[in-house]
């Protein structure tokens, strides 16, 4: 295949653009579920250290 020719460069050209919009997807994609998943977990966390000093408040008195 003729490096040179149009129809090489022109899919080439697609190939790239299509490559960087997939890893431009794929890396927002990290990041939110990231961001969620690092939220989802200090909630909870939070929720449970509530949940373990009420229960032991509750023990105390």
């Amino acid at each position: 295949m003729n490096t040179r020719s149009i129809s090489f460069r022109l899919v080439a050209w697609y190939a790239g653009l299509l490559a960087g919009i997939f890893l431009l997807l794929c890396a927002l994609l990290y990041l939110d579920l990231r961001h969620f998943l690092e939220n989802d977990l200090r909630q909870s966390q939070s929720r449970r250290t509530r949940q373990i000093a009420n229960t032991l408040l509750a023990h105390v008195k």
